[in-house]
């Protein structure tokens, strides 16, 4: 039950990279596409904050900011990253292999689509399933799918990656820290009961995908949740 949650959790020292802070110093052929290795980032930067240090890469005699930018830098690396994106597959491959590699055992779920190997749910993604996650000791990384209107019917624009720094169960809201927006952190509402066949252009969704609503037009008119990794990182 709902209920049983908290009216709202925020956590407010998960970081909020924004991508465009990033362009000039990433590789160039990450630069357009960087959503999913920053959003894996903010993940991992927090959870380096909460003791597990040897996450973050060696910063020598470098600040923070150079710490940040190796790390999404590895893990473009690692998610095998393009200018046109990063798979799903190599997404989560990636964040394993890299946990991993830095000495810590990563614990993954993913609910949704665009995947299908040992990690994927027989579950889609839900408020009280992603409230579960961020209260225990997961972080989530949604991903996302953008339409917009375009002639009277919904054409998908992109995929995008964001982290969920919180939720607010009285406004069916959760909190994103979006590496395309600077904003910290973005509100978005939450739609679960939705008549998809009063809406032609949606009519082929599942009833368990989610709507999302951006408060910014200018990304995209409707944004549906179609899938969400869980990431729990812990020692040896």
């Amino acid at each position: 039950m709902l209920v049983n949650f908290p009216t709202w959790v925020y956590k407010r020292s998960m970081p909020n990279f924004y991508s465009a802070n990033f362009k000039g110093t990433i590789p160039p052929e990450i630069q357009s596409s960087p959503c999913a290795p920053t959003a894996a980032a903010n993940i991992i930067a927090y959870r380096a904050k909460q003791g597990l240090s040897r996450l973050m890469p060696p910063l020598g005699k470098h600040k923070a900011e150079y710490g940040y930018l190796k790390l999404i830098e590895k893990l473009a690396y690692y998610m095998d990253t393009t200018k046109t994106g990063t798979f799903a597959l190599n997404l989560i491959n990636g964040i394993e292999h890299y946990i991993k590699d830095r000495g810590y055992i990563p614990e993954l779920e993913w609910a949704g689509e665009h995947y299908t190997g040992k990690y994927k749910k027989k579950y889609y993604p839900n408020m009280e399933w992603m409230m579960g996650k961020i209260l225990g000791p997961s972080d989530l990384l949604l991903w996302i799918g953008n339409y917009k209107y375009r002639q009277r019917s919904l054409k998908a624009t992109e995929a995008h990656c964001a982290t969920t720094a919180g939720f607010n169960r009285i406004y069916d809201e959760l909190y994103l820290h979006d590496p395309a927006q600077k904003k910290k952190p973005v509100k978005v509402k939450m739609v679960e009961s939705f008549n998809y066949k009063d809406h032609p252009p949606l009519s082929h969704l599942r009833p368990s995908e989610l709507l999302m609503f951006y408060p910014n037009r200018e990304v995209c008119d409707i944004a549906i949740l179609e899938a969400a990794l869980a990431l729990e990182i812990r020692p040896k």
